[in-house]
């Protein structure tokens, strides 16, 4: 399939003749005017390459390339454009961050060439954004496999924070999700330094005294610290930092940032622990959201509507796909990405894994190890894929 390339301009005529010249050479769409470009940008899939004339009315190409750069920002930018001015020029690179700037007439040859030259920077970019979530991501699922292990409590089933950050980011058209989907993974983790007994008075929605309460406000700039120690996880670390600031600018860190000037993962975040630290860590209902919606000028409004529009379609469906077949296995039948329908628990009542979280292969050997030790209650009740037909056949 083709690389699309998105051409604009607000003359019918001159798209036709940039069509024909292009012909087979690209996935070409054309747009008729900057206000029609970003409605195509918003309803479809990404473009690789946008480009654009200047001079158009409503909307001006450099305020195009604006809107495009903060809808897709790894769409690769270029103006086509009989404006040919150094001002236009300057303001089209300034702002626009434009990759190529080409004068009309064009010569079709030229503009092919600048276009497959986009197309190559395109592919640059993703191939960059793809090693870096997959190699970032591998390292932080390590860290917080290892962490749970330790204390499977630290974090509030982090699995289906994530995907609920995931979908509320994807819901508000937020840039960059994977980041807010990442920084759900491990906001959490400067709870490693808060003593054992103080998690153990948080899980219960104890009274804090004021300097366990302090602790437990500055957790997050632990988390920014550790996180900060991998490299180009800067952005992750101030969604962490930031993840229990109030919208109205009250709480910590105690600074000046407030509203839309805190980072939007934060603001997610902020919500989505919140919810299901209320819900005993479980898919939050109507219920809890009311309660967060009592709480004026904490939370971002944008936010507390996404949410609240998920809950109403019924969290179930996203904690759970459809197409899975709840069943019961011993211990040993455990498989990584198994997701628990009900808690495992100790043969003294302790939840070892709580519902709803997704079983690794750490957590099944540490499982299988204490079953040796008849100290888990079995069968396990679990989610988990309906075999299709060539698996059955496999295997019977």
């Amino acid at each position: 399939m083709k690389d699309r390339v998105l051409l604009v301009d607000d003359e019918k005529n001159v798209l036709s003749s940039l069509r024909r010249q292009l012909r087979g050479k690209f996935d070409i769409a054309t747009a008729v005017g900057g206000g029609e470009a970003i409605s195509l940008i918003e309803a479809e899939e990404p473009f690789a390459v946008v480009v654009t004339d200047m001079r158009m009315p409503e909307m001006d190409g450099v305020t195009f390339l604006k809107k495009a750069k903060e809808l897709s920002p790894e769409t690769v930018r270029m103006m086509l454009t009989g404006n040919a001015d150094q001002e236009t020029a300057i303001q089209a690179v300034n702002e626009g961050d434009v990759f190529r700037f080409f004068n009309k007439p064009c010569a079709p040859e030229v503009l092919e060439a600048g276009i497959n030259a986009a197309l190559e920077q395109h592919r640059l970019i993703t191939a960059e954004r793809d090693l870096l979530q997959k190699t970032l991501s591998g390292s932080i699922k390590v860290l917080v496999d290892v962490v749970r292990l330790v204390d499977q409590d630290i974090f509030t089933n982090p699995d289906l924070l994530r995907s609920l950050a995931r979908d509320v980011a994807t819901e508000l058209n937020v840039p960059n999700a994977w980041r807010i989907e990442m920084a759900a993974t491990v906001a959490q983790i400067g709870r490693l330094t808060a003593p054992p007994d103080l998690m153990v008075k948080l899980r219960r929605t104890e009274t804090l005294t004021e300097t366990e309460q302090e602790i437990v406000d500055r957790c997050p700039e632990t988390s920014r610290d550790l996180i900060g120690h991998i490299p180009r996880l800067e952005a992750i670390g101030e969604i962490a930092y930031y993840q229990n600031k109030n919208f109205d600018g009250s709480g910590f860190p105690d600074d000046d940032v407030r509203g839309e000037d805190i980072p939007a993962g934060a603001r997610i975040l902020h919500v989505l622990i919140d919810l299901l630290e209320s819900s005993g860590g479980r898919a939050p209902g109507a219920e809890a959201m009311a309660a967060l919606m009592k709480r004026p000028g904490r939370y971002d409004p944008k936010v507390l509507e996404a949410v609240a529009k998920l809950i109403a379609a019924d969290l179930t469906s996203i904690q759970t796909p459809v197409d899975w077949v709840r069943t019961s296995v011993k211990v040993q039948m455990l498989a990584d990405g198994d997701q628990l329908a009900e808690d495992i628990e100790a043969d003294d009542g302790t939840v070892l894994l709580a519902a709803g979280q997704t079983v690794n292969r750490p957590q099944i050997k540490k499982l299988a190890n204490l079953a040796k030790m008849k100290r888990v209650c079995e069968p396990v009740h679990v989610f988990r894929p309906v075999p299709d037909a060539e698996q059955i056949q496999a295997t019977g």
